[in-house]
């Protein structure tokens, strides 16, 4: 009994010095990580001043899959949420736009089934405008349950006014079988 005390003591010691010095190599590093997060904000383009570096060049869409539970009574169940977003011509992911889907079927047969699209800006001077479309078909008691959703963002610089859209959409198309198909573009 004294020597699973004493063994904790010690144990306990050991990690109070290894957090203390820890603790004081994160101080110690946190100019260096001021001075990074600095350089950061300076290579951030000014779009007021020079507008073309905010204009989105590329996009692309990801695709995860949420933690749900993986039942519901006999049913199986799933959530993913769909991404297509827009990047600037430095590499700045300017907005992305959301659809989640979620669906549970049993038997080949969809039980229940929702979706919502939100968008998100990451930039200043871009905006998110409006939903353009949102269509679901399918469902409850059906074999498939797919989602269209649109969304439109906007960057409007202070002397020009709005000087580029994006429309990105989402399509999604949801399995009785639990498989699942989707593409993006806009």
């Amino acid at each position: 009994m004294k020597t699973d005390r004493a063994l904790r003591r010690r144990g306990t010691a050991a990690l109070i010095a290894v957090g203390g010095a820890m603790a004081l190599g994160l101080v110690a590093q946190a100019p260096a990580a001021h001075a990074v997060a600095v350089a950061d904000r300076a290579a951030a383009p000014d779009c007021n001043k020079t507008p073309e570096q905010c204009k989105v060049t590329s996009e692309g869409q990801t695709a995860r899959r949420n933690a749900t539970n993986a039942r519901k009574g006999k049913a199986r169940c799933q959530s993913w949420k769909f991404e297509r977003w827009g990047k600037s011509a430095v590499g700045i992911k300017v907005y992305s736009y959301y659809l989640t889907v979620r669906w549970c079927s049993l038997r080949g047969r969809i039980t229940e089934a929702s979706a919502n699209p939100f968008p998100e800006v990451h930039a200043p001077l871009w905006s998110f405008n409006k939903h353009l479309a949102f269509k679901k078909t399918g469902g409850a008691r059906k074999k498939t349950y797919s989602v269209f959703a649109q969304g439109q963002f906007q960057l409007c610089v202070t002397k020009l006014g709005c000087i580029q859209d994006r429309n990105p959409w989402i399509s999604v198309t949801a399995r009785g079988d639990g498989t699942h198909d989707y593409d993006t573009g806009g």
